[in-house]
């Protein structure tokens, strides 16, 4: 009985000690990791979850959402600028002495007629006369002086401008004076008051008459020496440098009507004969065509007057219509956040670079009738009547008023209608508006086909076309639809709010100021996201009670827009940039004559008015051109162009050969959006757009490959598939170098070559040792790629100025070729070994140009796309990646035993062969394709200054520092794969490990891309949260590895496998959303192309300091190690002496490393540290080196 007990407890007891026992030798849980890799994802998911709540609240305005009232500045002196003269030109014009002489096409038309009546300085008013008679308006010149003409050279070609001057109030008086200047001359008067506007620029007609305008106005700014020159939107943008040389005192106030709008051609970059060509239709120095009328390489009309404002006036002087368009200004186009404007505005102490000037509102619009209501019941029924609507006075009436284009929103509205008039039986449509671009016709097309459905008859009254509307229309409308994507103030929404409709649109730059029911978007490139927001205050509107709408109604009456707080506003600008009274500031340009300074002069200048004998003159600013010739000049037209006849209405500037590529005209848009929708009736405006745009790129390209090439596939051209492969196939390269490189150095001899010994670094890496081991070799040839990054980024950017996109592409593809006859059996050395990494990083720095140079035939996407596209990428690259790593851990080309006379055998070779003609398949074939590659590929280059304006984003300033930082441990980071194999993890099962993790991680990013892409949909924030608030992966894995690592065991810990898989994948995660912030913010392949290889540089300088500040932070580790040999010199830590006075005992794990990662020579080192050492070496120490 009891013997019996005994035994059986001695064995229970035996049993359990044993299980202790191989508890203990199991590699402990990372319970620390698992946590942090829980709440690793949670500041970016929060910030999206915040973000989403608070902005998809619906903006209803019941009251006037208009600004506080102005305070001037206390310090500016408003007495000069009342007493200063302004001389404004524009193409719209109405004239307040005259009958018929109203030209007006939008707003800017509006603020002209208003400054002609309140404009609380003397004013000059000069305007280009249209066609007389019906077609445009009626010029009487009883009481009109004509002045001498102006002499001008437009091309070559002398041109006469006629001159007449109307006096309304005299200047110099004690009220503000009021003088007009009608210009008259053929290419002006043959445009209507239905064609204002002369288009498309790339016309040879369009660039002459915009010549002949600007120099007409120059002259006329030398001739009266006005103190300021008001200027509105680019159409003369120019004037300024016209006058510039013989009046150095000129002020410009440049008001932002329509920033979308800048003068700019976007089909062709001008470089080389070109700018010689504009130059001479705008008889300009061609220095200053380069310098100022070229934004990144492209033709930008408003980029002169934004570089005089910032040259001559410190970058005062910019304005937009309202505050919030001001912002938007700021934000969405480059030309007004240059770091030089920014820094000029920091010293004077200015918050933004575009200042607001809200538009006034004249009194005599508003509705002053007695019943509101009453009023709007009879005009409803008269515009029923009149546009053959049904007679139901309980409709809500929808009326959209202005013209048809994409920054109206049209194609939403057009989207939206069918379910607007399908869902609410009492809903009528009203539209109204001239069509002015291809998404005008998109909305042609689809409202006419619904007007035309018998469901809908006498519900909706469509018209395309510039008309006159009766008043009534404003009157009898409940709701008028703004979808606006860009709105720069809206006086559509003053006056029909101030005859009682209420607002139903987009909350973007000058909408919102009076009642209505508003959406924010925050993504106003995604239709879908659009759509249903417009939905959304569509049914918000359709469901409010009658009493809402009467009160907003009541409400909208009395919005204020009071003329006297824009004078006061306008009034403070213009003492801004006033200069003060004393000599002329310095200027880099070559002055002809040098005018008095004297203000009282130039007052006299202007109230008696030019000279004859100046007038009389060809005008030359800067002696360009010759008296009696025209210059001749030598015709750029490529073979497979053909002279083109010029699309402009006017006649009067004789045909000349094309010298741009041309966009379509307004009537082959029209067809090719009729013919698209006639094949796809379900098709939105994007993919009408974009497969018109790959019907012109082929078209336009003469040979069969480059047509191949823009025809689409998979609704992708097959040039961007091409380029994609130089991305995604990056890995092959790199893996297939730095294998033969490393069984190069490592069968190559026992010591690292004589003039690498006296690097000066060397002795960081080696200490008192030469000796050759595969640590020290992964450092040496790490820090030599980390050396050839940095050095080849610049490089490549600079190739990408003066070489052709395709054959620097090609290049890249081409110079990975050599790479492949390094598998042959060679006599290997470390020398080779070093150079063969070093040309491989120089090839492989140019890695960028795949992500910068592609999709550069496609219409610009947005973030949601473009987001969508670059998870697509990294998903083929990781999956690519992982997929050769699971080929050499299974080939194991290194366990494959050399001898003295073939180091390296023919089995090795044959092993990596098919790497080789992985690489062969991925770098020949896209190459050969890529030198054939169509349009911008052939014809754009980088242009000059792209870096310049990069520093005033600081979310990418931020974005390039955590990469730099994050180059500094890029050695530790990429080696993990080397722990799992010295802590136990087998070759062959890391193979097929990797076959499974590469399926995976494929699948994953995919996943993570379609998630980003309808994240992407409610606004930037998910990717945005993404990029800056996921801390970097290589901290998680680090502490993964740390919690495994044991004294007595190698760790083959799958939970932390599983965890360095998921921080890779995380790694990827965040990469791809870098990539996508880059892109949205740049908002330009050219200063991403600048921004990235400045970044790379950057990163392999970082890079190359990895191993060596790794290994010296692992030394300085390693000495305290040394001193902690003993358990009585382990004082800093006194587990760690406690571990080392019980060695013997097993599964004691050393708490030290965990708490510190620093600890004495039992302790595993930290993986965060550097590389390993050998498996044997480690087992037969139990301890671990300084480079261990």
């Amino acid at each position: 009985g009891e013997p019996d007990a005994c035994r059986a407890m001695e064995r229970f007891t035996a049993g359990l000690l044993e299980s202790v026992a191989e508890i203990l030798k199991e590699p402990p849980l990372p319970n620390t990791s698992f946590f942090l890799c829980a709440c690793w994802c949670a500041p970016p998911l929060l910030c999206w979850c915040l973000s989403y709540c608070a902005w998809r609240r619906r903006r209803i305005v019941w009251g006037s959402a208009q600004g506080s009232v102005f305070q001037a500045d206390p310090t500016l002196s408003r007495a000069d600028a009342t007493r200063c003269t302004v001389l404004l030109a524009s193409l719209e014009h109405s004239l307040p002495h005259l009958t018929g002489g109203r030209a007006v096409a939008g707003g800017l038309g509006k603020v002209v007629e208003i400054i002609a009546h309140h404009h609380p300085t003397d004013i000059i008013m000069v305007h280009p006369m249209l066609k007389h008679g019906q077609q445009g308006v009626n010029y009487d010149f009883d009481g009109a002086v004509e002045q001498a003409p102006l002499r001008l050279l437009v091309n070559g070609r002398h041109e006469m401008v006629k001159v007449w001057r109307h006096v309304v109030r005299p200047l110099g008086a004690r009220e503000p004076g009021l003088e007009f200047l009608l210009l008259s001359h053929p290419a002006f008067e043959e445009r209507t008051a239905q064609s204002i506007y002369p288009n498309p620029m790339t016309r040879h007609a369009v660039l002459s008459f915009y010549s002949l305008w600007c120099q007409a106005v120059g002259q006329l700014l030398v001739l009266r020496k006005p103190e300021i020159f008001h200027c509105p939107d680019y159409h003369t943008a120019i004037a300024p440098w016209y006058a510039v040389p013989q009046h150095p005192n000129l002020r410009v106030l440049l008001v932002l009507h329509n920033a979308e709008y800048q003068g700019g051609i976007s089909t062709d970059m001008i470089r080389g004969d070109k700018i010689k060509l504009v130059a001479d239709i705008f008889n300009l120095p061609p220095h200053i065509v380069r310098g100022h009328l070229l934004q990144e390489g492209r033709f930008n009309m408003l980029k002169a007057v934004v570089d005089f404002i910032k040259e001559k006036q410190d970058g005062q002087g910019i304005c937009a219509v309202s505050e919030q368009y001001a912002r938007e200004c700021e934000n969405m186009y480059s030309l007004f956040w240059k770091p030089s404007v920014s820094s000029v505005c920091r010293r004077r102490q200015r918050a933004h670079v575009v200042e607001g000037l809200d538009n006034p509102m004249l009194e005599e619009a508003r509705f002053n009738g007695d019943n509101l209501q009453e009023e709007k019941a009879r005009a409803k029924a008269e515009i029923q009547d009149l546009y053959k609507l049904d007679w139901n006075p309980d409709a809500r009436l929808f009326v959209s008023l202005g013209r048809i284009v994409r920054q109206k929103g049209v194609d939403l509205l057009a989207d939206v209608a069918p379910w607007l008039l399908s869902t609410f039986p009492n809903a009528q449509l009203v539209v109204i508006g001239p069509i002015v671009d291809g998404y005008g016709h998109y909305a042609r097309e689809r409202l006419s086909q619904l007007a035309r459905q018998e469901e809908f008859s006498g519900r909706m009254y469509v018209l395309f076309e510039f008309a006159r509307v009766p008043d009534d229309l404003k009157l009898a409308a409940d709701f008028c639809l703004m979808p606006s994507r860009d709105e720069p103030f809206g006086y559509v929404d003053i006056e029909f709010a101030w005859r009682g409709a209420v607002i139903v649109g987009a909350q973007a730059g000058g909408l919102g100021k009076v009642p209505g029911f508003y959406y924010v978007a925050q993504n106003r490139e995604n239709l879908r996201r659009l759509r249903r927001e417009l939905r959304t205050a569509i049914t918000l509107a359709m469901k409010a009670p009658r009493h809402h709408l009467e009160r907003m109604s009541r409400d909208a009456l009395a919005c204020e827009f009071p003329v006297e707080q824009w004078q006061a506003r306008l009034l403070s600008q213009y003492a801004r940039i006033l200069p003060p009274l004393g000599p002329p500031p310095s200027s880099d340009i070559q002055l002809d004559s040098s005018p008095s300074s004297s203000r009282a002069q130039q007052r006299s200048t202007i109230l008696s008015g030019p000279s004859e004998a100046l007038a009389g003159t060809t005008f030359r600013p800067y002696n360009v051109g010759s008296a009696g010739s025209a210059p001749q000049h030598t015709s750029v037209l490529r073979s497979g162009m053909e002279p083109q006849m010029n699309h402009m209405e006017s006649t009067y500037f004789t045909a000349r050969a094309e010298f741009i590529r041309q966009e379509p005209t307004e009537e082959e848009l029209s067809e090719r959006v009729k013919a698209k929708l006639a094949e796809h009736s379900a098709c939105g405006i994007d993919v009408v757009l974009e497969s018109i745009g790959s019907d012109l790129n082929m078209e336009r390209e003469s040979f069969r490959m480059p047509r191949l090439l823009a025809s689409p596939i998979f609704g992708v051209p097959l040039i961007h598939v091409v380029v994609s492969i130089g991305y995604v196939a990056s890995p092959v390269p790199a893996l297939l170098t730095s294998v033969v490189a490393t069984e190069w150095g490592l069968r190559g001899g026992a010591e690292f070559p004589h003039w690498l010994q006296k690097l000066l670094t060397f002795a960081k890496f080696a200490g008192k040792s030469d000796s050759l081991d595969p640590s020290l070799l992964a450092m040496v040839l790490f820090f030599v790629n980390g050396a050839a990054c940095s050095m080849g980024a610049p490089i490549w950017a600079l190739l990408a100025r003066c070489v052709q996109p395709r054959i620097l592409l090609a290049a890249c593809f081409f110079i990975n070729i050599p790479v492949i006859a390094t598998v042959f059996p060679i006599e290997p050395n470390v020398a080779l070994a070093v150079l063969l990494v070093f040309a491989q990083g120089l090839a492989s720095s140019g890695l960028y140009l795949f992500v910068s140079f592609n999709f550069m035939l496609s219409v610009k996407p947005d973030m949601s796309e473009c987001a969508l596209r670059m998870g697509i990428l990294e998903a083929c690259r990781s999956f690519l990646s992982w997929l050769l790593n699971s080929y050499v851990f299974l080939a194991s080309p290194s366990q494959i035993a050399g001898t003295s006379t073939e180091p390296i055998p023919m089995k090795m070779v044959w092993l990596l062969t098919p790497l080789a003609v992985l690489m062969t398949l991925f770098s020949l074939v896209p190459g050969v394709l890529c030198l054939w590659a169509p349009g911008p590929y052939r014809d754009d280059r980088a242009p000059r200054g792209g870096s310049k304006m990069i520093w005033s984003r600081w979310t990418v300033v931020f974005l390039g520092l955590s990469e730099v930082v994050g180059g500094l441990i890029a050695f530790p980071n990429t080696r993990f794969m080397t722990w799992w194999l010295e802590n136990g993890w087998p070759i062959d099962r890391l193979g097929s490990i990797c076959i499974l993790v590469a399926l995976g991680m494929g699948t994953m990013t995919l996943a993570w891309a379609e998630l980003l892409r309808k994240a992407a949909v409610h606004g930037y924030y998910l990717l945005i949260g993404v990029a800056l608030l996921l801390a970097p992966p290589a901290l998680l894995r680090t502490v993964a590895l740390e919690e495994v690592s044991t004294y007595t065991f190698l760790g083959t810990s799958t939970s932390a496998f599983l965890l360095c898989v998921f921080s890779v994948l995380l790694e990827i995660i965040r990469g791809s959303a870098i990539w996508a912030v880059k892109i949205q913010v740049l908002n330009s392949r050219w200063r991403l192309l600048s921004y990235d290889s400045l970044l790379l540089a950057m990163i392999g300088f970082a890079t190359m300091l990895s191993p060596v500040l790794c290994e010296g932070l692992a030394r300085r580790a390693s000495s305290h190690w040394a001193a902690c040999s003993t358990p009585s010199s382990c004082s800093r830590f006194p587990s760690c002496a406690r571990t080392c006075a019980s060695r013997a005992r097993p599964g004691v794990r050393c708490r030290g490393a965990s708490r510190a990662a620093r600890c004495c020579s039992c302790c595993l080192r930290s993986p965060a540290l550097g590389s390993w050492p050998s498996r044997s070496s480690a087992r037969r120490a139990r301890t671990w080196p300084s480079r261990g």
